[in-house]
């Protein structure tokens, strides 16, 4: 009977709160944007009074910042277990016919067992090599993976992280 009696009491008392509107608030528009100040540059930082960096808020926000960094986070923890998936299944290939598997053979590996990996291949957002010997890059992903500019890099040893000018040099030796 106490619990009926408080859950009552809780329930009356959660009914009857409403939270205070700011009229004020409502009646006032939102702050339009300032227009372009001459001899400043679109999208460059400013300095605000107090000492505030901000980005010119004409133009957009700049690159997305934290936000962006986020999603490409999450994107980037998302291939980075594709390509560990990838490595896995190249590492089996290797144990069971002591050769590195074809394009034509990963291809159709991948299809079969990991469609996901599949259609990262086919749209072209993870490129296989193809390369024949057991050291060198295996597969890289087509654009960067992080606001830095680093691309994922599958390899023997593992996934690195490294630049476009980086990779284009390890493509070049192999």
């Amino acid at each position: 009977m106490r619990k009926l009696i408080f859950l009552a009491a809780v329930l009356a008392l959660t009914a009857g709160c409403k939270k205070a509107v700011n009229v004020a608030a409502n009646n006032n528009p939102p702050p339009q944007p300032q227009p372009l100040q001459p001899g400043q540059p679109p999208n460059q930082p400013v300095v605000q009074g107090g000492g505030n960096v901000g980005v010119n808020p004409n133009q957009g926000g700049g690159g997305g910042g934290v936000i962006q960094g986020v999603r490409k986070a999450a994107n980037r923890a998302r291939m980075m277990n594709d390509l560990d998936e990838l490595r896995k299944m190249i590492e089996l290939f290797y144990n069971d016919y002591n050769r590195m598997p074809t394009l034509q053979e990963l291809t159709a590996s991948l299809e079969q067992g990991a469609s996901n990996l599949a259609l990262l291949v086919k749209e072209k957002a993870v490129v296989l090599t193809g390369i024949r010997q057991r050291e060198g890059v295996w597969a890289y992903t087509a654009e960067a993976q992080s606001t830095t500019g680093e691309h994922l890099v599958l390899t023997n040893s593992g996934i690195d992280r490294i630049t476009a000018q980086a990779l284009n040099q390890r493509l070049r030796e192999q």
